[in-house]
């Protein structure tokens, strides 16, 4: 999936995911500003007009059109390789975590990031057992044998979800790849 892949999806979905459905509304953004290589026709279809026709979503979703912008300062872009690194802080304990972007683990150590798959699904179900007394509509919450199955609990994210890959299926526009069942059944 593609970085336009993947904020055309959150254009529809919001940037939330499928495990805070349980506990919020689907948060939308507002605005997207791009520092080079900004084209508004392109940017334009790639994350807003190929979700625009996607209809039939439960009622808090809904394709939205966040204002695209470039910066004033555009600076040279130069050739290279990407570094295999990416920078993750907490404002709470302000702690900083540094991650190889290959193995997803932290550089210095190996431990796996507190923003693995596993280590959200971990708060998750602590949160679900925190908030049962408030979440009751949600029965479910926390309560899931596996990562895959509590994602796939959240019916309206799931419906909106197929909403919009039929959309894009029904536009010629092309599946995009699934994750592998394998992956997400952890619990």
């Amino acid at each position: 999936m593609s970085c336009s892949d993947k904020v055309a999806k959150w254009n529809v979905l919001g940037v939330q995911g499928a495990l805070l459905t349980y506990f919020i509304e689907p948060v939308y953004l507002s605005s997207i500003i791009i520092g080079s290589n900004y084209s508004s026709d392109h940017m334009s279809r790639a994350v807003i007009s190929r979700v625009s026709g996607c209809h039939e979503l439960p009622s808090l979703y809904t394709p939205t059109k966040p204002v695209l912008c470039r910066t004033s300062y555009q600076e040279e872009r130069l050739p290279g390789k990407t570094p295999d690194y990416s920078v993750n802080w907490n404002q709470a304990d302000d702690t900083v975590e540094v991650i190889n972007a290959t193995t997803g683990r932290l550089e210095q150590s190996s431990a796996p990031s507190r923003l693995s798959k596993h280590n959200l699904y971990q708060i998750f179900r602590r949160l679900g057992g925190e908030l049962s007394c408030i979440t009751m509509k949600k029965k479910d919450v926390g309560k899931s044998s596996s990562y895959r199955e509590a994602k796939h609990k959240a019916s309206d994210y799931q419906t909106a979800k197929t909403g919009l890959v039929t959309t894009l299926k029904g536009n010629g526009l092309g599946t995009w790849i699934k994750t592998p069942a394998e992956i997400d059944q952890f619990s």
